[in-house]
C-alpha cells in the first residue's frame, strides 16, 4: 500500500514538473519573439538608428497579459526604450506602447502617433 502511494506521488510530481517546464519554455519563446519584434520596431519607427541593443535579461510579464522588453540604441545607454506587447492566446500580439526619453532619435514621419509594426 505504501509503495503504491509513493509511486502515485512520484508520478504526480513528475507531471507537475513537466507542466511547469513547458510553461517556462513557452514564456522564454515569447520573450525571445518580443525582443526580436522590439528591435524591428525601433528600426522602423525612428530615424538615425545605427544599432539597437536589447537587454536580454530585462523583461516583465504583467498579470494582465502584457510583456515589456527594453534596451538602448546607438551604443548610448541613456537612449533607452521600453516596448510593451499584448500576450494573446496564440502567442505574442502587437506592440501597444513605446516609452522613450526626450532626447531619443526623431520619429519617422510615417510613424508619427502610431507604432509602425
Amino acid at each position: 500500500m505504501k509503495k503504491k502511494l509513493i509511486f502515485i506521488l512520484i508520478g504526480l510530481f513528475i507531471l507537475i514538473g513537466g507542466y511547469l517546464m513547458i510553461g517556462e519554455y513557452k514564456k522564454i519563446q515569447l520573450v525571445k519573439e518580443a525582443q526580436k519584434k522590439a528591435e524591428d520596431i525601433v528600426y522602423r519607427n525612428y530615424e538615425g538608428i545605427k544599432k539597437v541593443t536589447i537587454n536580454k535579461e530585462y523583461y516583465k510579464i504583467t498579470p494582465m497579459g502584457g510583456l515589456s522588453v527594453g534596451g538602448h540604441v546607438n551604443d548610448d545607454k541613456s537612449l533607452t526604450f521600453n516596448i510593451g506587447f499584448q500576450i494573446e492566446k496564440d502567442g505574442l500580439g502587437k506592440a501597444t506602447s513605446i516609452f522613450i526619453p526626450n532626447d531619443f532619435p526623431t520619429e519617422k514621419k510615417e510613424c508619427e502617433n502610431k507604432i509602425c509594426q
